[in-house]
């Protein structure tokens, strides 16, 4: 009996069925990738070795040659896990459930899917030998990182044919399938070992291999092949978007027959992989360059030294999040202009004493001056000042992201919690090159069905975050960084702007950034380990910021554009004798010999205010960033 709305068995979705996602670029040109095209290498089950079939076997699904589709003495074994547990955790699917669940069902979890799943899994037991079922479970598995079907992993991550494959080989790759993500070789290597370890001793237990066997493969370390893709990174993160756009896993996205219009520029891709190839880096490091369009937000470029895609992935930001949540606020409420004297000294904030790089301080000098040298101190008296909360929604409007426990002072200096994404704090740096617009950015154009009808399409749009006095200020202020500051590697080239970022500690450094920007385009440089226990002494100012001079100098397209200067800008005189000497904004006056008239910007807002005695002309706000001691933090 047929129950209506219930899915049969669907041959076609079954049985070597090339289902791909096709990829184009900026130029509507389709990538050639085997790695995101499912089936192209369709490998028969007599070609698959005994050992690789029975590490699959021992993990997912024992008694595989046994059951009919359904493995009752398994179901009740989970049923009862579940109910101890309180929760769905267990589902006992079999391999036969299995191939059917990711060929004609979704992976949302319930009683519904379950019952249906069951039943298409019988069916199919029905149609189909073990062997048959097994060849087409195999060619559909997800390894992660893009890789689908025996032979693409095989081949990807061993550079070897599926019949080539050792048994510890064949039980990296079962062990994988259960969570591509948590078990990713190249992402989670010891979680990787421990479960090829898991899937090992299984087959021992089960009598599949010998102790000799095993003692040799459970002794052996995990050997991947580097992937070599020139548009690896850039694929991982379109298929990463396309997915959360979706509301579907990887897996899913896969069964869609989809076609995928994105921004990559492929000659600044293959130019970005010859960059990170022409640099030395240290022992255990890695590169990670993003490349954005600043009008339209699209990213045109992502290339990487590693296997990982660290775009996506969470690092703590260094000083590079000064701008964003220090200056920028501070500068939005009229705290605080450029030339704003402040005191950069050794300084308590409760009991937080942020000291700065080799304990090296400017003494009293000018908000501007304390960015280009990414003075600590000052950045979190200027934190102190605006207020972290008022600070945090205005990054959270650049598109960063906070954990509720980031409370404290520290998260000026980049202290957060879980630290921000390379794409995401580009997109932040984006917003002052955008005259203080925030773009939401992308690296989907649009997503078309197996019909050619568009599912997706992206619409940029604007929002505001900061003035356009606030963008010209920041942009101003790290021009000059670029040019005499941290990021002086790119001095040489015009209408360019910098900030560099450095996160480690005295035995080295875990993080470097440069993140730099010119009226079109914004290009983030990272350069770190994986792991903190790697260290090296590569620092932001350093490989980063020539990477990104090579970059702007030779590869990136340049229109003669500029950063707007607002008409609400005001250009005044101060007399620069009474800011060195006395640390305030004195507007000069007929009386102030030409030697200490210093031209500087202002707003409307925060120009120099007339004395009382109508002699001289001062800035309301001078003297409060003087003396912090007597502030205590909750």
């Amino acid at each position: 009996m047929k129950i209506d709305g219930w899915e049969t068995l669907d041959e076609a979705k079954l049985i070597r069925a090339e289902r791909t996602i096709s990829i184009l670029d900026d130029e509507e040109i389709p990538l050639a990738n085997s790695l995101y095209d499912t089936n192209k290498t369709y490998t028969p089950i007599n070609e698959v070795p005994k050992n690789t079939i029975e590490a699959f076997i021992s993990i997912e699904d024992k008694r595989f040659y046994k059951h009919k589709g359904v493995d009752y003495i398994r179901i009740l074994s989970a049923a009862k896990a579940n109910i101890l547990s309180g929760s769905f955790k267990e589902g006992a699917s079999t391999i036969s459930q299995q191939l059917v669940k990711n060929t004609h069902l979704s992976s949302e979890k319930n009683i519904s899917r379950k019952i249906r799943e069951i039943r298409i899994a019988r069916e199919l037991e029905r149609k189909f030998t073990k062997d048959e079922i097994m060849e087409m479970y195999l060619n559909m598995l997800y390894f992660g990182n893009n890789i689908y079907g025996i032979s693409a992993a095989a081949k990807t991550m061993f550079n070897r044919s599926v019949s080539e494959l050792s048994p510890a080989q064949s039980a990296l790759l079962a062990g994988i399938i259960n969570n591509p993500a948590l078990y990713n070789p190249y992402k989670n290597p010891e979680n990787a070992l421990k479960r090829r370890n898991l899937v090992l001793s299984r087959m021992l237990k089960n009598g599949k291999i010998t102790q000799s066997e095993y003692n040799s493969a459970v002794e052996s370390p995990i050997e991947i092949e580097k992937i070599s893709n020139a548009n690896y990174q850039y694929i991982n993160s379109v298929i990463k978007q396309a997915s959360d756009l979706l509301h579907c896993d990887e897996k899913d996205l896969f069964r869609k027959k989809l076609t995928i219009g994105t921004n990559l520029d492929t000659k600044l891709q293959s130019s970005i992989n010859g960059i990170i190839d022409s640099y030395d880096l240290p022992n255990g490091a890695i590169a990670e360059i993003l490349v954005m369009n600043n009008l339209s937000g699209n990213i045109i470029s992502l290339g990487g030294s590693g296997e990982i895609n660290l775009s996506d992935v969470k690092r703590q930001p260094g000083s590079t999040i000064k701008p964003v949540l220090s200056y920028a606020p501070a500068l939005e409420k009229n705290l605080i202009v450029p030339i704003t004297p402040i005191l950069d000294s050794k300084t308590k904030f409760g009991n937080y004493a942020p000291s700065n790089f080799n304990s090296k301080y400017l003494g009293w000098t000018t908000a501007q001056n304390s960015l280009i040298h990414s003075s600590n101190v000052c950045a979190v008296k200027l934190l102190e000042m605006t207020g972290i909360d008022t600070a945090k929604q205005y990054a959270t409007k650049c598109g960063i992201k906070f954990s509720k426990n980031d409370k404290s002072l520290a998260i000026a200096l980049g202290g957060l919690t879980d630290g921000v994404t390379l794409r995401e704090i580009a997109n932040a740096y984006q917003v002052f090159a955008n005259d203080g617009n925030y773009i939401e950015s992308s690296y989907i154009r649009y997503i078309k069905n197996e019909n050619g009808d568009y599912i997706y399409r992206r619409k940029p749009y604007e929002k505001r975050v900061f003035s356009s006095e606030t963008a010209f200020f920041i942009n101003s202020m790290l021009s000059e960084c670029a040019k005499t500051g941290t990021a002086r590697k790119l001095g040489n080239i015009s209408q360019i702007c910098a900030k560099t970022g450095t996160v480690g500690d005295k035995n080295g450094n875990t993080d470097a950034y440069c993140i730099a920007y010119s009226p079109d385009y914004t290009v983030a440089v990272w350069i770190g380990c994986k792991n903190s226990e790697y260290k090296n002494n590569v620092t932001g100012g350093g490989l980063p910021t020539a990477i990104a001079n090579t970059l702007f100098g030779k590869h990136i397209r340049t229109y003669g554009s500029k950063f707007n200067v607002p008409a609400t800008i005001i250009e005044a005189e101060i007399d620069s004798d009474e800011l060195n000497r006395n640390h305030k904004i004195i507007a000069a006056n007929d009386k102030t010999p030409p030697k200490f008239r210093k031209k500087t910007y202002f707003t409307k807002a925060t120009v120099p205010k007339s004395r009382d005695s109508g002699n001289y002309y001062e800035y309301e706000n001078d003297g409060i960033l003087t003396d912090f001691d007597n502030f205590e933090i909750v």
